[in-house]
């Protein structure tokens, strides 16, 4: 099994379709799928506060951001990432 950190998984150390192989052939560890979820379920709440194209500094402070990781991580789970959120999240269009 494979385990991918935060940083891994939002860096583009490895690619999305390396993921998506991951995931098919079922490589990936449990941590690491609670990981992806807690990210869609970060990214899914930070998009439904800015609009496409928006800079998410513009909408969203250090604080509100970190309160939203806070609020879709899983109970127990209090890994961050090394990196402040508002420098890594950005909104595709």
């Amino acid at each position: 099994m494979r385990t991918l950190s935060y940083d891994q998984l939002t860096s583009g150390y490895v690619s999305k379709r390396a993921i998506q192989d991951l995931v098919a052939t079922g490589e990936l560890d449990q941590a690491t799928l609670e990981r992806m979820e807690h990210l869609g379920k970060f990214y899914s709440s930070v998009g439904a506060l800015a609009k496409p194209h928006q800079k998410i500094g513009d909408v969203l402070s250090e604080a509100q951001l970190q309160r939203i990781w806070d609020e879709t991580a899983a109970e127990g789970d209090d890994e961050r990432p090394t990196r402040p959120l508002l420098d890594s999240v950005m909104i595709p269009a």
